[in-house]
């Protein structure tokens, strides 16, 4: 193919952003956390596939996110690759316009938002009531005056921190 010309060999980009961390979720001016997902659809140039690969990466690491999943099909006369990345809320519209300046052709583009204040309020309340909790269990501990006192509230720290586990 004549340089410039495109042809099918296909890139896949669903982006999103991670809710769960501060700087993975956005927060809007009325408060609300927002996770958004985005999808791009791309036309590369023959055998570009693999150096467009690598290009979206380091996008995606100047922009402080990852590489969550990725497939490279190279074999037979359609190469493809399809690659997940998260990104902070606050980089999800940045890169979605330089991924557009890659000098790519988008064949489709798919945003949207979801609003999980809720949920987020409800995880940070959970790791406030469950830290408060680990922390009585470790001052009870700390006036623990025999070994059955001690396992037993032993355990209850340990019951404690296995929940705090998932959630922080």
């Amino acid at each position: 193919a004549a340089p410039g010309v495109a042809t099918p060999d296909a890139l896949r980009v669903p982006l999103g952003s991670a809710a769960g961390s501060g700087t993975s979720t956005g927060t809007d001016t009325d408060g609300a956390r927002v996770v958004k997902t985005g999808t791009l659809s791309l036309l590369v140039d023959e055998g570009k596939v693999s150096a467009t690969v690598q290009r979206l990466q380091v996008l995606v690491a100047g922009l402080r996110g990852y590489v969550a999943d990725s497939a490279t099909e190279e074999s037979g006369k359609h190469p493809t690759a399809s690659l997940t990345v998260r990104v902070p809320v606050a980089s999800f519209d940045a890169l979605r316009s330089q991924v557009r300046a890659l000098k790519v052709t988008v064949l489709s583009e798919q945003a949207s938002g979801k609003d999980v204040t809720a949920t987020y309020a409800d995880t940070q309340a959970q790791i406030q009531s469950l830290t408060a909790a680990r922390n009585r269990y470790l001052d009870i501990l700390s006036r623990a005056r025999t070994i059955a006192e001690t396992l037993s509230v032993q355990q209850r720290v340990a019951a404690a921190r296995r929940q705090l586990q998932p959630v922080s």
